[in-house]
């Protein structure tokens, strides 16, 4: 992704290969200060639990959310490690978008055997 451009009622994500429309965007890379996304780096700032000698950064956010329609996971949303961690954070943003789907109601989702 190098781009994303905020419109009226969606966002056009720019890649190296095409451009796509969209309401929601989960930004979910790793946390090197050479990100680059153009739209969202105004959002940079230092990523406040890493070392400050790795230099690396996050988006600001609250809970995942940095903006109406745009979502964070991972080291870039300010976390410790980017291996399970953005797995755990990518999963609830996941259920902050189901549940803003289906109108505020609560969602969750439980995996289970019987």
């Amino acid at each position: 992704m190098i781009a994303i451009q905020e419109q009226s009622s969606h966002f056009t994500v720019v890649t190296t290969k095409n451009s796509y429309t969209t309401k929601i965007v989960v930004v979910g890379i790793g946390s090197a200060n050479t990100f680059a996304i153009e739209g969202l780096m105004h959002y940079v700032e230092p990523n406040r639990k890493s070392l400050p000698e790795k230099e690396r950064i996050q988006l600001k956010n609250t809970d995942h959310k940095v903006a109406e329609g745009i979502y964070v996971i991972g080291t870039l949303a300010g976390w410790r490690s980017q291996l399970a961690i953005a797995a755990g954070s990518g999963a609830a943003v996941a259920t902050d978008i189901l549940t803003l789907w289906n109108n505020g109601v609560q969602t969750h989702s439980h995996d289970s055997i019987r």
